[in-house]
């Protein structure tokens, strides 16, 4: 009960109470972006989906999105993060601790990513799914184990990107998952935030990636 409370005080959003979807459902807008939800396939978490735009190059985006150590400076809550694994320009594994609130127990997740770009249109995107079993499970971390990040990235004809921000994720442990609903929306929206901050800065800003082919 008391982490149930704890909760509902740091993170109950009156503006995240969903309602039954099998489609993209629109939330709300702020900060120039978009947050929809739609009801999961076969977990009763919700999905999400960010719409934004941004000034920048691909190679930025792409060069920060693979900057993995430095994931803690825009990652909302992120404790810890690394690489496991490096694979190629495109494709590697990563460990990530996320910051839970008392008396919960962090939880920690392996992810692999891989990138993808289409020739003709320039749209790069990055398929991101859980790897639980690449690493064995800590006594003191709730392992996350359902996972799924997709960030789809759109070159505009006026130099901007748009970015379609797609987030299925379960937490785990003993949270309701009402609860999980509540306060779904809330991290990445942050997030994005501070990652739409650093584009703007070194060395992102400057960033030309030759796997990368600009429009």
């Amino acid at each position: 009960m008391k982490s149930f409370a704890l909760l509902l005080t740091l993170f109950l959003f009156p503006n995240l109470f969903f309602c039954q979807s099998t489609d993209w459902v629109l939330s709300s807008q702020e900060d120039e972006m978009e947050v929809y939800y739609r009801d999961g396939e076969q977990s009763k978490i919700k999905e999400l989906k960010f719409t934004f735009k941004v000034e920048s190059s691909l190679s930025s985006i792409v060069a920060l999105l693979d900057d993995v150590q430095n994931y803690s400076k825009w990652v909302y809550k992120l404790d810890e993060a690394k690489i496991i694994d490096k694979i190629s320009d495109k494709e590697m594994y990563y460990y990530n601790v996320v910051d839970f609130p008392w008396p919960l127990n962090d939880r920690d997740m392996i992810t692999h990513t891989r990138i993808f770009q289409d020739p003709t249109t320039k749209v790069v995107t990055s398929h991101s799914l859980g790897a639980p079993y690449l690493l064995k499970e800590k006594e003191e971390m709730v392992r996350i184990k359902t996972l799924e990040i997709k960030y789809i990235m759109k070159p505009n004809f006026d130099g901007s990107v748009t970015i379609d921000y797609y987030l299925k994720s379960d937490p785990a442990g003993n949270l309701p998952a009402w609860i999980i609903n509540l306060a779904l929306a809330y991290g990445p929206s942050e997030s994005i935030k501070e990652f739409k901050k650093l584009l703007a800065e070194e060395p992102y800003k400057s960033a030309a990636l030759p796997h990368i082919l600009e429009p």
